[in-house]
């Protein structure tokens, strides 16, 4: 499918729905990737495990850092470790979404700078990178448009905290 943005033209993958599934499947996604890395934040994971104890697909454990993870092929999108996050980080997205910004800090870059190395700064980078206007800021962090996205990369490569995460493995990232 082909679509103008911004004045331009982008061809555009519709994924699952473009396979004849009216109902693409969802997953639930934590987001957030600083957990005990972050000094302060008060948006991040605080590792409780209440999800971990809600799901009933064993599809979501806490990492080394501490911070909720799912298994996208175990997940069933029920909803049970959303309603059970006490800060409310974990939402639902598409299964197929390569590129997620995993941060819910909404501060301004200089505090969101200083109290998480992994939140987004909301610098724009990300924005200026795409080239189909499928990334956007809203309340400092970046969105990315799973329609409008191209699945090209280029916001998670330009983003300097590394906040936007390929799902998928399409790129690497050198560390």
């Amino acid at each position: 499918m082909v679509q103008v943005v911004n004045g331009r033209t982008c061809l555009v993958r519709e994924r699952s729905i473009c396979m004849g599934n009216k109902f693409p499947k969802k997953v639930a996604c934590v987001f957030c990737t600083g957990g005990t890395r972050a000094s302060g934040c008060e948006y991040g994971c605080i590792g409780c495990g209440k999800c971990v104890e809600a799901c009933r697909k064993d599809a979501i454990h806490l990492n080394e850092y501490n911070v909720a993870e799912v298994d996208s092929e175990k997940c069933v999108n029920c909803g049970l470790c959303m309603k059970a996050c006490p800060k409310g980080l974990i939402r639902s997205r598409l299964y197929d979404a390569c590129f997620e910004p995993l941060c819910s800090n909404h501060d301004d870059g200089r505090t969101a700078r200083q109290e998480c190395q992994f939140s987004c700064i909301a610098c724009g980078s990300c924005v200026r990178s795409c080239p189909c206007g499928a990334v956007s800021l809203s309340d400092n962090c970046a969105v990315i448009d799973d329609a409008a996205c191209l699945v090209c990369g280029f916001c998670a490569t330009h983003c300097p905290r590394k906040v936007i995460v390929d799902l998928s493995g399409i790129i690497s990232i050198r560390q």
